[in-house]
């Protein structure tokens, strides 16, 4: 469970609401992030809301989570998993994991320079999740590179896609869809 070593120090999570809407917390080793009609990790300034640690990070390292509980709207999906950031800025640099438009697919988002456009692998792309509703989502790290894969099951990973950059600084649990909340374990 990736929360049992952090669940104690609150001190080392920082809660960030974007657009000034949004809670987020860790409770009893898991996380409640909750964006409370927010906008989007998008454009050239972010919406919606991340608990975030700031920990150093090396040059290889994973980051992992499980989504424990959903809501969301039937209609779209928005952003929600896991985030790298370069700081907590909201124009800042990141390379993310989400549900596409309809939510049927799990794909990846970025933003390759500070105050820069983000841009998105698409929808339609990525994992397609099915009937899977609880399934484990990770950001790994080897070098430059960054890795998002996906799991229903925490044996068998998928991938999701990759890219280079300086996203490294902040591991984040994001929710920016709107109206929902997005639980991980």
């Amino acid at each position: 469970d990736f929360f049992d070593d952090f669940s104690v120090d609150l001190s080392k999570w920082t809660a960030q609401h974007y657009d000034g809407s949004g809670s987020a917390s860790i409770v009893s080793g898991w996380a409640r992030v909750d964006s409370e009609a927010s906008g989007d990790f998008w454009g050239t300034s972010d919406g919606g809301s991340g608990l975030f640690h700031a920990s150093p990070l090396s040059d290889k390292y994973a980051f992992e989570a499980k989504l424990r509980e959903q809501s969301y709207p039937t209609s779209e999906g928005y952003n929600r998993f896991l985030m790298l950031r370069e700081t907590l800025d909201p124009n800042s640099r990141f390379y993310a994991m989400l549900f596409d438009g309809d939510s049927s697919h799990i794909t990846t988002v970025w933003r390759d320079s500070t105050g820069g456009s983000a841009g998105w692998a698409g929808d339609n792309t990525g994992w397609a999740r099915g009937a899977n509703t609880v399934f484990r989502v990770r950001l790994i790290k080897i070098g430059t590179t960054f890795y998002a894969q996906v799991s229903p099951d925490g044996i068998t990973w998928y991938d999701v896609g990759s890219r280079s950059g300086a996203y490294h600084g902040y591991l984040g649990l994001v929710d920016s869809q709107h109206d929902g909340y997005t639980e991980f374990d």
